[in-house]
């Protein structure tokens, strides 16, 4: 009795564990279009569709349907390390020291 005890509490202890971490690990990739080695920085828009993203020596790039697909927004060969996009403007995205108000 005392081994089937046992065994229970290992079983109920393994079906916990795994149920707690379901989805944990699963993730999906968001990188069509997105290319040019690591990310340093990404910024959402306010309008929570546009994602802006530097990369390490391939500039800057933006999505416009939430980061499904990727497109050049310019400054080929250049290290950014930030980005950010200004709330009360959607356009007027900063990428170092660099800014444009068309939304790259």
């Amino acid at each position: 009795m005392r081994r089937f005890i046992e065994l229970s509490i290992v079983i109920f202890v393994l079906v916990l564990s795994t149920s707690a971490f379901a989805g944990v690990g699963t993730w999906t990739p968001l990188n069509n279009g997105l290319y040019g080695g690591s990310i340093q920085d990404m910024a959402i828009s306010s309008d929570g569709r546009t994602v802006y993203a530097t990369t390490y020596f391939n500039g800057v790039f933006k999505s416009t349907d939430g980061g499904i697909t990727w497109s050049k927004a310019g400054l080929d060969f250049e290290w950014f390390v930030s980005v950010a996009v200004d709330p009360s403007d959607p356009n007027r995205v900063f990428a170092g020291d660099r800014r444009s108000t068309d939304g790259g």
